[in-house]
């Protein structure tokens, strides 16, 4: 028995015309699809002699749109004229005939344009469901915090989120427009051409091929990264390369105790993206003594952003003071008088102290505070605030 092979459609799903022509010159050459066969889009042939076989993609009924098989009464009707069922290909279902005197599936051309309505309707469906997609995902981010989601995106990220959509949106108008012109050419009482040369359009085939191959690739690589982020271990802040861009409780201290209390603390991530050079977020938790005076257990989280122009940060410092009035925690605190460009001060959690100087933001909770009830979180934020004007 010989062996089945697979061969790739050198032209889309719903480039009818061309695929029906491709699968007839395929029969010539001894390779006849075999029933039910097609799998990811490959189509299996058995290998025998050369057949002179006449094939037609009929588009699927409304109510059987993911049907991999017609009802057996349309299978029957297509035997009495000599055609019989052989696979599902996308939202067309494929028949082939050995007579070459078998009439035509469909006489009409009407009836034919009416047929295709159905898959213009799925495609006009998936574009529906993108676009919903799309406004659900924005909306998310929005909540979430766009500003900061976008600043601290890797290129890669980058890329797919605008590559990704783009080319959903791209594939499915194709298919619709290649469906229309079907549509427009049967009402003008055009009949297909079931033997159109399918080889002129292998190439830019391909070329779509490759193109949503290559974004499959930068989806999966961003899936695989994202994966690695998350089960990836925070660094320990004694591997920080250098000093810290900010006022950090060592700076403050005279003397200065590392504690450990769970994995969070004394850990850092950094990362530079497109928008940012640096986005750092900075987790310690140490006991200090400053100015004589023993603190225990001090904290200090610290979300540092440098962005590329003062418009974003301006637009970030906004978006962190919303997302903190949405937290459970939220009160306002009293703020500093700081000479600096943005300042607010609430707590969350903690006291905290949010600042925009020029195109660097930093938000920051401060928990230093001794047993006499004294705290340092204004002492803080003035360090903080001269140390970004003299940043300048």
């Amino acid at each position: 028995m010989a062996k089945k092979t697979y061969h790739l459609p050198p032209c889309p799903s719903y480039d009818v015309e061309r695929l029906e022509s491709w699968l007839q010159d395929m029969a010539k050459e001894g390779l006849v699809l075999e029933p039910e066969s097609e799998c990811f889009g490959l189509f299996g042939f058995t290998p025998t002699t050369p057949q002179n076989l006449r094939y037609r993609l009929q588009p699927k009924p409304e109510n059987d749109s993911n049907g991999i098989a017609p009802d057996q009464e349309a299978r029957d009707i297509a035997a009495e004229f000599g055609w019989e069922f052989v696979d599902s290909y996308g939202h067309f279902y494929i028949y082939r005939s050995s007579d070459p005197h078998a009439r035509e599936m469909d006489t009409d051309l009407e009836i034919q344009s009416t047929a295709l309505k159905t898959v213009k309707q799925g495609f006009s469906i998936q574009l529906l469901s993108e676009f919903i997609s799309i406004l659900v995902t924005y909306n998310l981010l929005e909540n979430a915090g766009l500003f900061r989601f976008l600043i601290s995106l890797s290129p890669i990220y980058s890329l797919a989120l605008v590559l990704l959509p783009v080319s959903c949106i791209a594939s499915i108008l194709l298919r619709a427009v290649h469906v229309c012109k079907l549509q427009r050419k049967l009402k003008e009482h055009t009949p297909l051409n079931h033997n159109l040369p399918w080889k002129p359009g292998i190439r830019a085939n391909w070329i779509r091929r490759l193109a949503s191959l290559g974004i499959l690739a930068l989806s999966l690589a961003v899936v695989l990264n994202a994966c690695s982020l998350w089960i990836e271990e925070d660094t320990p802040l004694s591997q920080y390369p250098g000093d810290a861009p900010f006022v950090t409780l060592s700076d403050m201290a005279e003397e200065y105790q590392s504690e450990d209390l769970f994995d969070f603390y004394n850990t850092y991530e950094a990362s530079s993206t497109p928008l940012a050079e640096t986005v750092l977020d900075w987790r310690e938790y140490a006991n200090i003594r400053v100015d004589g005076k023993a603190y225990s257990g001090a904290v200090l989280i610290v979300n540092y952003f440098d962005t590329a122009s003062p418009w974003l940060a301006e637009r970030l410092a906004h978006e962190l003071l919303r997302d903190a009035r949405q937290n459970r925690y939220y009160s306002e605190l009293e703020t500093p008088e700081l000479d600096v460009d943005f300042c607010a001060a609430y707590t969350k959690i903690w006291p905290t102290i949010l600042i925009r100087q020029g195109n660097i933001v930093i938000e920051a909770s401060v928990n230093i505070t001794n047993a006499a009830g004294e705290s340092l979180f204004t002492q803080w934020a003035q360090l903080q605030a001269a140390r970004m004007k003299e940043g300048e």
